[in-house]
């Protein structure tokens, strides 16, 4: 009934899969760095500290190039469901805004480190604002196909979303905080936990893909 949508939402899927993966490469690149800057504040453990913090920015950049391909792919998916539906059209432009403005950011990463951290949080709330308009997407179908118990679960789903949204929010404005404070294993710290929360609401907006994928079937 809607083939444009199922095509999408498969697409969109597949790229939370790879979304999933970069978030744990990233969790496990970020207790790489502590461990690295723990083991690097004593003397005889300096070589170890060093290896241990190029391990981790090597998984930090692994996991960016993963983001990268998902976006693609997300973006595709999003291209193909908006035929269906004018929310995932929506989503479409948010998603796009989110990446011109991490793009833009990253430029001031090292001059201006306060205006990229800036930009990134608007850029992580129109990535947010996409998230929840292909929710409001699938809903919008579910609906059509008579599917209460999706419309049901999306509403639980974008409430659970929203709090580990602002969760991930709160644990980097922290990791800001402490970063300049040169209190960089505490800041590195809640750099992790943001990002476990942000892999905890990647695998609850994958269950929800999962069970979309089979409804448009």
């Amino acid at each position: 009934m809607f083939p444009n949508a199922k095509k999408g939402v498969g697409r969109i899927f597949i790229a939370e899969i790879l979304a999933v993966i970069g978030a744990a490469v990233a969790i496990v690149a970020g207790i790489i760095v502590i461990v690295g800057a723990i083991a690097g504040s004593a003397a005889q453990s300096e070589a170890i500290g060093v290896g241990s913090i190029a391990t981790g920015g090597v998984l930090a950049l692994a996991s960016g190039v993963v983001f990268v391909v998902a976006f693609v792919i997300n973006l595709v998916g999003l291209i193909n469901a908006k035929q269906d539906d004018d929310r995932f059209r929506i989503a479409f432009f948010a998603m796009l805004v989110s990446i011109i403005i991490s793009v833009v950011a990253s430029i001031f990463a090292t001059s201006n480190p306060t205006l990229n951290n800036i930009l990134e949080t608007i850029a992580n709330v129109f990535n947010f604002a996409s998230t929840i308009f292909v929710i409001l997407g699938i809903m919008s179908l579910a609906e059509k196909l008579n599917n209460p118990d999706m419309v049901k679960r999306g509403n639980t789903i974008i409430k659970l979303i929203t709090a580990s949204y602002v969760l991930a929010i709160v644990g980097n404005i922290c990791a800001v905080i402490f970063r300049a404070t040169s209190a960089v294993v505490l800041s590195g710290v809640f750099e992790t936990v943001a990002s476990v929360v942000s892999l905890v609401s990647y695998v609850i907006y994958l269950i929800y893909l999962a069970s979309a994928k089979k409804m448009l079937a």
